[in-house]
């Protein structure tokens, strides 16, 4: 009787003993999991306050902006197509009016869409009274002191990119390169229609001006020529702008 009572007794003192230790195991486990969630709050905070605070994002935002207000523009006056105009906040109304009759009826807040020649035209919208106030030529230059920061959206401009030398992977070389560049987008990476291209060619539909402009730029920067027809045996692209990888 009394060894039993001796093992009871020490069967309830080793599970007493043993309770403590799975509560402090039970709680350095929930410090831990909360560590672990605050950390991957934490780093997940700084990577999206580091995007959304970088240029890229920033620009992105405001061209949503510019996108929007040329669509509220356009429901009241028909744009010019093809070209994207340069935005101006009007800060100063009263100075303004003062310069040019153009900006009588103005107020702080307005927007001036700016469209630079050949067009040579300019609309003052107010997105407060969705109104057009004015409509007609203006001097930007004449004006700017009563004018705020201007903005402008650039069209994003699709390329393929075909690979028309002996070098394996040059293609794909060269795509990053143009990724690299804000106003152009790669979507398609191939072989050209043969291996013996001397040079690097750029190709452009001859009646698209603002390709063939900027075509130029993309020419400078990979030390290629800019046509306007492709290369006899190369199929068409859905792209704006075809770039042949040559030799060089």
């Amino acid at each position: 009787m009394n060894n039993f009572k001796k093992t009871s007794v020490q069967v309830s003192q080793s599970a007493h003993n043993k309770f403590p230790r799975l509560r402090i195991m039970g709680g350095v486990r929930t410090l831990l999991l909360f560590i672990v969630i605050v950390a991957i709050l934490l780093i997940g905070g700084y990577y999206a306050y580091t995007y959304y605070s970088s240029p890229l994002a920033q620009e992105k935002r405001a061209e949503k902006k510019v996108v929007a207000l040329i669509n509220d523009v356009s429901k009241l006056i028909i744009l010019p197509e093809g070209v994207t105009p340069t935005i101006f906040d009007v800060k100063d109304s009263v100075e303004l009016a003062k310069q040019q009759a153009f900006f009588a009826g103005s107020e702080v807040g307005d927007k001036l869409l700016f469209y630079p020649e050949p067009i040579s035209k300019a609309i003052l919208y107010s997105p407060r009274r969705h109104i057009i106030v004015n409509v007609g030529p203006v001097r930007t230059d004449e004006v700017i002191s009563g004018l705020g920061n201007s903005t402008t959206v650039s069209k994003v401009l699709t390329v393929e990119v075909r690979n028309g030398g002996e070098t394996a992977g040059a293609g794909k070389m060269a795509a990053e390169n143009i990724d690299a560049f804000p106003d152009f987008r790669v979507t398609t990476i191939t072989d050209a229609a043969r291996s013996d291209y001397a040079k690097t060619i750029i190709a452009v539909s001859a009646d698209k001006s603002l390709e063939a402009e900027v075509a130029g730029k993309l020419a400078e920067k990979l030390d290629g020529t800019v046509v306007t027809q492709l290369p006899e045996g190369e199929p068409e692209t859905q792209s704006d702008i075809l770039v042949i990888i040559g030799k060089n």
